[in-house]
């Protein structure tokens, strides 16, 4: 199964209404002898059990048979009524129970499959402060 290595960086950056559009930059190992494509994901953020977004990911990336590839993922995140106030108020603490939980559709050449997922994790918050 492919692992997300690290998180690079983010860009384009972009709010308007209740829609956040981003890039993240990011490297994924690919273990597998076959190359892997994931063309859908779906994923509801959770904070401290309040939900905060939901996260999409239409564009295809496709990772080639045992590599470790640098990926740019187009996102696009819909906020929740207050999710902006929420994120403000999580940056003055130390860090927050987040709960990613989704869907992912992907596969081997023509076999797709769609992949459930739920990751709960205590993350550090002072990354959320905008610049």
């Amino acid at each position: 199964m492919p692992e997300i290595e690290s998180f690079d960086s983010v860009s384009g950056f972009e709010i308007n209404d209740k829609k956040v559009s981003i890039t993240v930059n990011t490297r994924v190992n690919n273990p597998n002898k076959k190359r892997v494509s994931i063309e859908k994901l779906i994923t509801n953020v959770v904070v401290n059990d309040k939900m905060l977004a939901t996260v999409y990911a239409n564009e295809k990336v496709v990772l080639e048979k045992t590599s470790h590839t640098d990926v740019s993922i187009p996102l696009e995140i819909a906020l929740e009524p207050g999710a902006i106030f929420r994120m403000g108020m999580l940056a003055l603490k130390d860090s927050a129970d987040f709960i990613f939980k989704g869907s992912a559709k992907g596969g081997l050449g023509i076999l797709k499959k769609r992949v459930r997922f739920k990751i709960e994790q205590r993350l550090p918050t002072n990354q959320l402060k905008l610049p």
